[in-house]
C-alpha cells in the first residue's frame, strides 16, 4: 500500500492499515525530515479519540484541556505510531509488533500519476533529490497530498478549487508574546482565529506552548484588495 503525503490524515490512514498487517510506504515531498520540531495543534473530537484509543500504543498524555476541545500533539502521538520515529517529542516511540506490516516514510518523493492495470496500482513518482523518476507498485493508493495534488487533478480534472471569499494572514508565535491588547484589537477589527499548539519538544504546559493565529478579511475576487493580497 502506498500513500502520497505525510500529512496527518495520510499518516493516520497509514497507521490503521499497517495495524492490519499491510506494508505501508508514505511518499512525502520535503528533501529533509519535516518531522523534527514541526508539531501541529489540532482539536480532537470523538473520532480522533476513538482513533487514539484503538491505535495509540504510547501511554503518555497527549492533550491540553481547552473549553470544549482537546489539543492534540500530532508530532508526539500520531507519527511515532506509524514507523516508531524517534524525536525530542517522543524519545521512546512504540515498537512494531510482529502482527503489523512494515512502515516506510520516504522523503524527497512526489507522486505524479497512478495507473491501474491487472489488479495492481502503479505509482509514477518524481525523485526530488536526484531529479529522476521511478515507479512503485501497490494494492491500494491513498492520495492525501492536499489541494494542489497532481494526482487528484489527473484523476478528477473537472474538480476546480473555488475562492472562499476571504484572504488571511497567519503566523505562529510564543503564546506569552500574544498580548491581550493584540487579541482585543483583532477581535474588534476583523475575524480571527487563534489556538494553542505544542511548543519546543512537544511542550503542552502554559508558558511552553506556541500560538497559531489567523486574521481574516473578506474580499471579492475581482477587487484590487484581493489581487494584491493574493499575489
Amino acid at each position: 500500500m502506498k500513500q502520497n503525503s505525510g500529512q496527518s490524515a495520510g499518516v493516520m490512514h497509514g497507521i490503521m492499515i499497517k495495524r492490519l498487517a499491510h506494508n505501508v510506504r508514505i511518499l512525502d515531498r520535503p528533501h529533509s525530515s519535516p518531522r523534527i520540531e514541526q508539531a501541529a495543534g489540532m482539536c480532537t473530537g470523538l473520532q480522533g479519540l476513538r482513533f487514539l484509543k484503538e491505535h495509540d500504543l504510547d501511554a503518555r498524555p497527549y492533550a491540553s484541556a481547552c473549553p470544549g476541545f482537546q489539543m492534540l500533539d500530532k508530532q508526539a502521538k500520531i507519527e511515532p505510531n506509524f514507523d516508531s520515529f524517534e524525536s525530542n517529542f517522543c524519545p521512546e516511540p512504540p515498537t512494531r509488533s510482529k502482527e503489523e506490516g512494515k512502515a516506510v516514510y520516504d522523503l524527497g518523493k512526489r507522486g505524479n500519476n497512478v495507473i491501474y492495470k491487472n489488479h495492481l496500482v502503479t505509482v509514477e513518482l518524481d525523485n526530488l533529490v536526484s531529479d529522476g523518476g521511478a515507479v512503485v507498485h501497490a494494492d491500494i493508493v491513498v492520495v492525501a497530498d492536499g489541494a494542489f495534488s497532481t494526482i487528484r487533478h489527473r484523476l478528477l480534472p473537472s474538480l476546480q478549487r473555488q475562492y472562499s471569499g476571504y484572504v488571511a494572514w497567519r503566523s505562529t508565535i510564543a503564546g506569552q508574546d500574544f498580548s491581550q491588547a493584540t487579541r482585543i484589537f483583532l477581535r474588534r477589527t476583523s475575524q480571527r482565529l487563534s489556538y494553542a499548539m505544542p511548543g519546543e519538544n512537544g511542550g503542552l504546559e502554559t508558558g511552553k506552548r506556541l500560538l497559531k493565529w489567523v486574521w481574516y478579511f473578506n474580499r471579492l475576487e475581482d477587487t484590487l484588495g484581493y489581487s494584491e493580497q493574493h499575489d
